[in-house]
């Protein structure tokens, strides 16, 4: 909500007669086109295929009960695309390997999913903890200490958002 607060305020200035209802639903709407991008970045990271990546996205954004729940809902948007980037950063710290950049991009996106809604914050702590179990379950070789990458994982990609917007729900 945070993230369409300057549409209300715009609303209020202009004595706009929704109270500024029509610009969340747009705003809604416009989260759920970022979302779409997300979508073709975790196809594109899953096919390293860019045209299998577009016609998934295409079939995605052909959905027609998408565009129904971007428009009535107030959060659905920002919630599709929280979630999707942070399926796409654990797919690149998965497929990559969990680089500091990686991670970090992982933090950011868990920490953005955790204050997005409490159902978001269920699928980045999904994330971190596959990401987690994929670094223990490397052997040990080529990780020197499984524990200790699995442990970084998890503390990089939980503790932003813990310390931003703790356990609200």
């Amino acid at each position: 909500y945070a993230s369409v607060a300057p549409l209300i305020w715009y609303s209020e200035l202009t004595h706009r007669s929704d109270g500024g209802l029509l610009l969340m639903r747009l705003a809604n709407v416009a989260w759920g086109a970022v979302g779409l991008a997300f979508t073709y970045l975790v196809a594109r990271e899953l096919t390293k295929s860019p045209r299998i990546a577009l016609v998934s996205t295409g079939v995605a954004a052909m959905v027609t009960q998408l565009y129904a729940s971007l428009s009535l809902g107030m959060s659905d948007g920002i919630t599709f695309a929280a979630g999707a980037a942070v399926t796409w950063a654990g797919l690149r710290c998965l497929q990559r390997g969990s680089t500091s950049r990686n991670l970090w991009l992982l933090a950011l996106t868990t920490a953005i999913a955790t204050g997005t809604r409490a159902a978001t914050m269920l699928v980045a702590l999904a994330v971190v903890a596959t990401v987690a179990a994929f670094e223990y379950a490397k052997p040990v070789a080529a990780n020197g200490d499984r524990r200790r990458a699995a442990l970084r994982v998890g503390v990089i990609g939980v503790l932003p958002g813990a310390l931003l917007f703790g356990w609200f729900y």
